[in-house]
């Protein structure tokens, strides 16, 4: 399992870094949170990393705190939501944020994440409230 990675920024796109650490490039999928919160291309950077790993596929999410990336495996442990809609709701809102949205069963706030609809909201916020 790769935890984290420190090394070159080599390239940045919306929802993608490519990380250079010893002369390998490792592309992560990360939230627009973590997109904005990385330096320059060319400079030193180190992310948190969860390596998901299923039979047809083996994927990296990159993200800028540690909070970040346990509301990402916490979100993803509900039925239903897999990892592309764990960024899009990052992409939308701070892990703080997220976590009183669901403690106050504000499923609807959760609408405005892509992916996210009303029966996957009330999924979640129901999965997670005991939890939080």
């Amino acid at each position: 399992m790769i935890y984290s990675l420190n090394g070159k920024l080599i390239l940045s796109e919306p929802n993608s870094a490519v990380v250079e650490c010893c002369g390998v490039g490792y592309r992560c999928t990360v939230s627009l949170k973590t997109v904005g919160a990385l330096p320059k291309l060319g400079e030193q950077v180190f992310l948190y990393t969860y390596m998901a790993v299923r039979e047809d596929a083996v994927d990296l999410f990159g993200f800028a705190t540690i909070e970040e990336m346990q509301a990402f495996k916490m979100i993803t442990s509900v039925n239903g939501v897999g990892a592309k809609v764990g960024i899009a709701i990052l992409s939308e809102f701070a892990p703080e944020y997220l976590y009183t949205y669901i403690a106050a069963g504000d499923y609807k706030a959760l609408t405005a994440a892509g992916g996210v609809g009303p029966k996957l909201a009330q999924r979640i916020v129901l999965e997670l409230k005991d939890k939080i």
